[in-house]
């Protein structure tokens, strides 16, 4: 996890939660 783009986290996060549900 690289902590460049806070955007990019939060897509990161998102995908976890999708795929988590």
């Amino acid at each position: 996890m690289t902590q460049s783009n806070p955007n990019e986290q939060n897509v990161e996060l998102n995908r976890t939660s999708l795929y988590w549900g």
